[in-house]
Protein backbone atom coordinates (compact mmCIF):
# COMPACT_ATOMS: atom_id res chain seq x y z
CA UNK A 1 0.00 0.00 0.00
CA UNK A 2 2.86 2.40 0.79
CA UNK A 3 4.28 1.81 -2.65
CA UNK A 4 0.94 2.67 -4.23
CA UNK A 5 0.74 5.90 -2.24
CA UNK A 6 4.27 6.78 -3.29
CA UNK A 7 3.47 6.05 -6.94
CA UNK A 8 0.27 8.14 -6.79
CA UNK A 9 2.33 10.97 -5.34
CA UNK A 10 4.80 10.65 -8.21
CA UNK A 11 1.94 10.70 -10.73
CA UNK A 12 0.61 13.94 -9.23
CA UNK A 13 4.05 15.57 -9.19
CA UNK A 14 4.78 14.60 -12.80
CA UNK A 15 1.41 15.47 -14.33
CA UNK A 16 -0.99 17.76 -12.51
CA UNK A 17 1.55 19.67 -10.47
CA UNK A 18 3.88 20.48 -13.37
CA UNK A 19 3.56 24.26 -13.15
CA UNK A 20 5.37 27.27 -14.48
CA UNK A 21 6.76 29.80 -12.00
CA UNK A 22 4.06 32.24 -13.07
CA UNK A 23 1.32 29.69 -12.36
CA UNK A 24 2.86 28.86 -8.97
CA UNK A 25 2.77 32.54 -8.06
CA UNK A 26 -0.85 32.91 -9.14
CA UNK A 27 -1.90 29.83 -7.18
CA UNK A 28 0.05 30.99 -4.15
CA UNK A 29 -1.91 34.26 -4.15
CA UNK A 30 -5.22 32.38 -4.49
CA UNK A 31 -4.27 30.14 -1.57
CA UNK A 32 -3.40 33.14 0.59
CA UNK A 33 -6.81 34.67 -0.15
CA UNK A 34 -8.56 31.51 1.07
CA UNK A 35 -6.79 31.17 4.41
CA UNK A 36 -10.05 30.48 6.22
CA UNK A 37 -10.63 27.10 4.58
CA UNK A 38 -8.68 23.92 3.92
CA UNK A 39 -7.41 23.70 0.40
CA UNK A 40 -6.32 20.71 -1.63
CA UNK A 41 -5.51 21.69 -5.21
CA UNK A 42 -5.72 18.16 -6.56
CA UNK A 43 -6.62 14.83 -5.02
CA UNK A 44 -6.54 11.43 -6.70
CA UNK A 45 -7.72 8.27 -4.99
CA UNK A 46 -8.28 4.60 -5.72
CA UNK A 47 -11.47 2.92 -4.56
CA UNK A 48 -11.89 -0.81 -4.24
CA UNK A 49 -15.32 -2.40 -4.33
CA UNK A 50 -16.57 -5.91 -4.80
CA UNK A 51 -18.63 -7.04 -7.74
CA UNK A 52 -21.68 -9.31 -7.47
CA UNK A 53 -19.44 -12.25 -8.34
CA UNK A 54 -16.91 -11.37 -5.62
CA UNK A 55 -14.39 -9.88 -8.00
CA UNK A 56 -12.41 -6.75 -7.15
CA UNK A 57 -13.39 -3.58 -8.95
CA UNK A 58 -11.07 -0.62 -8.79
CA UNK A 59 -12.09 2.90 -9.68
CA UNK A 60 -9.99 6.03 -9.81
CA UNK A 61 -11.52 9.26 -8.58
CA UNK A 62 -10.07 12.71 -8.47
CA UNK A 63 -10.99 16.25 -7.56
CA UNK A 64 -9.54 19.50 -8.83
CA UNK A 65 -10.10 22.58 -6.70
CA UNK A 66 -12.18 25.19 -8.60
CA UNK A 67 -9.52 27.85 -7.96
CA UNK A 68 -6.94 25.60 -9.62
CA UNK A 69 -9.24 25.12 -12.63
CA UNK A 70 -9.77 28.87 -12.94
CA UNK A 71 -6.07 29.69 -12.83
CA UNK A 72 -4.78 26.82 -14.97
CA UNK A 73 -6.97 25.97 -17.93
CA UNK A 74 -4.85 22.93 -18.85
CA UNK A 75 -5.08 21.21 -15.46
CA UNK A 76 -8.05 19.13 -16.63
CA UNK A 77 -6.02 17.65 -19.46
CA UNK A 78 -3.14 16.83 -17.10
CA UNK A 79 -5.65 15.28 -14.67
CA UNK A 80 -6.85 12.97 -17.47
CA UNK A 81 -3.29 11.69 -17.77
CA UNK A 82 -2.98 11.38 -13.99
CA UNK A 83 -6.12 9.24 -13.83
CA UNK A 84 -4.83 7.04 -16.65
CA UNK A 85 -1.49 6.52 -14.89
CA UNK A 86 -3.18 5.91 -11.53
CA UNK A 87 -5.29 3.21 -13.14
CA UNK A 88 -2.17 1.47 -14.46
CA UNK A 89 -0.66 1.62 -10.97
CA UNK A 90 -3.73 0.05 -9.39
CA UNK A 91 -4.00 -2.66 -12.03
CA UNK A 92 -0.31 -3.49 -11.69
CA UNK A 93 -0.35 -3.84 -7.89
CA UNK A 94 -0.74 -7.17 -6.15
CA UNK A 95 -2.57 -6.08 -3.01
CA UNK A 96 -3.26 -9.51 -1.55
Amino acid sequence: MREMIYLFSEVCENTVKVLTNRMRTRLFHRIQQQEDRDLCLYRVSAWLSMGDDGSERWSIRDRIDPAFKQEDLLVGKRADEARRLAKTIVMGQNLA
